[in-house]
């Protein structure tokens, strides 16, 4: 089998190509990854904003959501979030691969 010029440069072309898709999907999953990490770090931010909130208001003895069985569903339920943003972003990211 002969290669001729227009051989080599299809096979040339080809890999270029394919390098340029190689590095398409690499900059998304780096980005759906930073995405993930920004949900998390917000998340986290958001239970200890609360958290600060709520040892405030109790050294005012003033409870909020109804006392202490309201303080823990409304952490419970930003701490749900934290877990879903970290699913979502893994599985995300698993996706991508």
């Amino acid at each position: 089998m002969t290669l001729t010029f227009n051989t080599i440069f299809d096979m040339a072309t080809m890999i270029q190509m394919m390098e340029e898709e190689r590095r398409a999907n690499n900059t998304v999953r780096s980005i759906v990854l930073m995405m993930g990490l920004l949900l998390v770090l917000q998340a986290i931010i958001a239970i200890l904003s609360h958290a600060s909130d709520i040892r405030k208001l109790r050294k005012e003895n003033f409870y909020p959501y109804g006392g202490n069985v309201g303080e823990t569903i409304a952490v419970g339920g930003e701490v749900a979030i934290l877990f879903g943003a970290s699913f979502l972003s893994s599985l995300l990211s698993k996706l991508l691969m």
